[in-house]
C-alpha cells in the first residue's frame, strides 16, 4: 500500500534523497579512498628521498616527480572506478525513489493505489542500463582530466621546492598540501556527476512511463519551498529559486525565466537544459508530474511564466 504524498512532500523527499546520496554515498566513498591513496603516495615519496635533510637534489626531484605522476594517475583511476560504482547505486536509488514518489502522489490526488509498470524488473533494468555505459565513461574521463590537472599543480610545487632549496621532507609537505587542496575539485566532479546520473535516469524513466501515462511530464524541483520560494538551506542559489517548479514535456527543455525572483548572473540568461543539474554542485532533482496532480507548477509559454498547477493548499 502506498503512503499518500503531496507534490510538495514528494519533491522535498526527492531532494533529501539526492542529498544523502551525494553526502554519504559518492563523496564519502571517494574521500576515504582519496585519503588512503594520499597516504600511499606519501610513503613512496619518502622512500624516493631517503633520510637526508639536505636541500632537494635534481635526482631526488626527478624521482619525486615520477612518483607524483604515477601516484596521481593511480588516484584518478581509483576515483573513476569508485565513482562508477557509486553511479550505478545512484541510478537504482533514483528509480526506487521515483516509483515510490509517483505512487504516493497518485494516492494523494486520486485516493487509489497505482501500478507503476516501470517497476517491472526488465523495464527497471532497461532504464538503468540505457545510460550506464555512457555515465561510466564520463566518470572515467572526468577523473582522468582532473588527474592531469592535479599533476600540473604538483609539478609547480616541486619546482618551487627545488628553486628555494627546500629539503626533500619540506618538498613532500608542500606536495601533500597541494594534494589536500585538490580534493575539492575531485569532490565537485563526483557530486555533479552523481546528480547528472540521478536526473538522467529519472528522465529516461519518465520517457518510459509515457506509454502507460501519456500525460506524464517532468518537473524541476529544488530545495525550495513551494509557494513561498524560501530556500530550505544555505547552499541553495538564486538560480535554483528561479527554476523551481517548472514543468516540461519529457522530450522538451527547461528554460531559465526572463525575470527571475532573485538576482542572478548574466550567464543564466537564455539558457536551457534537458534536466538538472544546470551547474556544478547543483542539487536539483527531476520528478514526474501529471496535470491532475496540481501543486506548484509552471511553464514558459511565449516567453512568459504561466502557472499550470493548482492553487496553494
Amino acid at each position: 500500500m502506498s503512503r499518500p504524498l503531496s507534490l510538495k512532500q514528494a519533491g522535498q523527499a526527492h531532494g533529501e534523497r539526492l542529498n544523502r546520496l551525494l553526502d554519504r554515498g559518492g563523496a564519502a566513498r571517494l574521500k576515504k579512498l582519496y585519503d588512503q591513496a594520499e597516504a600511499e603516495l606519501q610513503a613512496k615519496l619518502s622512500k624516493a628521498i631517503g633520510r637526508g635533510a639536505a636541500p632537494l637534489t635534481i635526482a631526488q626531484h626527478r624521482a619525486m616527480l615520477l612518483q607524483v605522476k604515477q601516484g596521481m594517475i593511480d588516484i584518478a583511476n581509483r576515483l573513476g572506478a569508485e565513482l562508477g560504482k557509486a553511479t550505478q547505486d545512484t541510478q537504482r536509488d533514483a528509480m526506487h525513489g521515483l516509483i515510490g514518489d509517483m505512487r504516493g502522489v497518485e494516492k494523494h490526488t486520486s485516493g487509489r493505489d497505482t501500478i507503476v509498470p516501470v517497476e517491472e524488473a526488465s523495464r527497471f533494468a532497461g532504464v538503468v542500463d540505457r545510460k550506464k555505459t555512457s555515465l561510466l565513461a564520463l566518470n572515467k574521463r572526468s577523473m582522468q582530466a582532473w588527474g592531469k590537472h592535479a599533476v600540473g599543480k604538483m609539478e609547480q610545487q616541486l619546482a618551487l621546492s627545488l628553486a628555494t632549496n627546500e629539503t626533500g621532507h619540506e618538498a613532500i609537505d608542500r606536495i601533500l598540501k597541494a594534494v589536500d587542496m585538490e580534493w575539492w575539485r575531485a569532490e565537485r566532479i563526483a557530486r555533479t556527476e552523481q546528480a547528472w546520473a540521478y536526473n538522467a535516469t529519472q528522465l529516461d524513466a519518465v520517457k518510459s512511463m509515457q506509454q502507460d501515462f501519456p500525460d506524464m511530464m517532468m518537473r524541476w524541483c529544488e530545495l525550495v519551498d513551494d509557494w513561498t520560494l524560501t530556500k530550505l538551506d544555505d547552499r541553495v542559489g538564486n538560480d535554483s529559486v528561479a527554476l523551481h517548479g517548472q514543468v516540461a514535456p519529457a522530450a522538451g527543455l527547461f528554460y531559465f525565466p526572463k525575470n527571475p525572483p532573485l538576482p542572478v548572473g548574466d550567464w543564466f540568461a537564455g539558457k536551457s537544459w534537458a534536466h538538472p543539474p544546470n551547474r556544478p554542485n547543483d542539487r536539483a532533482v527531476l520528478q514526474p508530474w501529471r496535470p491532475h496532480w496540481g501543486g506548484f507548477a509552471w511553464q514558459i509559454v511565449n516567453g512568459r511564466k504561466v502557472m499550470v498547477g493548482g492553487p496553494p493548499p
